[in-house]
């Protein structure tokens, strides 16, 4: 892989991985107010986002492994690149 082809994946991993961490962290703290925001669309969608409203210590385990899982994601694509390395 090139380097400007591995920025480009890079980039891509961090910006997912602060989408992901922002949506868990609002998950984690506001958890009915974050899924209602999500109401919306057909009405399996909207009986799966009531199901995690209704749930807000449901929703906040969920966010907080979001968090979890993006910064392993960010850590793992780190230690697999090549030219970057964590110590």
């Amino acid at each position: 892989m090139d380097s400007k082809s591995g920025s480009f994946g890079r980039r891509v991993v961090d910006l997912v991985a602060v989408a992901m961490i922002g949506d868990g962290a609002l998950g984690l703290l506001l958890p009915a107010e974050h899924m209602k925001t999500w109401t919306c669309g057909p009405q399996r969608w909207r009986d799966f986002i009531s199901f995690f409203a209704e749930r807000p210590g449901l929703t906040r385990t969920v966010g907080a492994v979001e968090i979890c899982v993006a910064f392993w994601w960010v850590r793992r694509s780190l230690n697999s690149s090549p030219h970057a390395r964590i110590r």
